[in-house]
């Protein structure tokens, strides 16, 4: 199960990082960013703890200043059970934050970010087959990374997030890399 969900995961990666340049320029003003992660859960919960997951996050930011915007977003992410093999938790949802980027021509930058997350957890026994569905829950993250400028219209932005959804409870670390393109 985790072999072909990890292929769908690398198929649509690609798919999303050809077509994302595109949907950039024809939105002035407007930013996309495409996030792949690692994620490392903080806490033991549910009925068979959790192993280390991946995920994918899509966002449009949109610059309110030339280092001030704002994000919406939504994200997939896969944790596979501790104990069972055929047993794996998926969390999806909805970001929308603030964030601060400081970036110089020549020179890598930074980002901060912090803003909040309304996401449920679907407890998956076989494939496309849950057997249960925490029901959205707020919940909220912080994140902080650097910026490296590839072209004129790429950023690249290695950084580490915390997400607390208590409600929910999952707590988790992750470690991912921002592909950002627009202005």
């Amino acid at each position: 199960m985790l072999n072909k969900c990890h292929l769908k995961f690398q198929i649509m990666l690609c798919i999303v990082l050809c077509s994302a340049d595109k949907i950039a320029n024809a939105q002035t003003g407007w930013n996309v960013e495409i996030r792949p992660s690692v994620n490392f859960p903080t806490e033991v919960s549910g009925a068979y703890g959790k192993n280390t997951g991946f995920g994918i996050e899509g966002k449009t930011w949109f610059g309110l200043t030339p280092t001030v915007g704002t994000y919406l977003g939504w994200g997939w992410n896969l944790f596979p059970a501790e104990n069972r093999a055929d047993f794996s938790y998926e969390e999806t949802g909805f970001t929308l934050g603030m964030q601060y980027q400081h970036l110089r021509e020549s020179q890598p930058g930074y980002f901060v970010a912090a803003g909040g997350v309304y996401n449920h957890i679907e407890t998956e026994k076989r494939e496309d087959h849950y057997d249960s569905d925490s029901g959205h829950k707020f919940g909220w993250q912080i994140e902080s990374g650097v910026l490296f400028r590839i072209s004129p219209k790429l950023l690249v932005k290695p950084g580490l997030r915390y997400r607390n959804l208590q409600a929910a409870r999952l707590q988790y670390f992750s470690i991912g890399t921002g592909f950002f393109f627009g202005r």
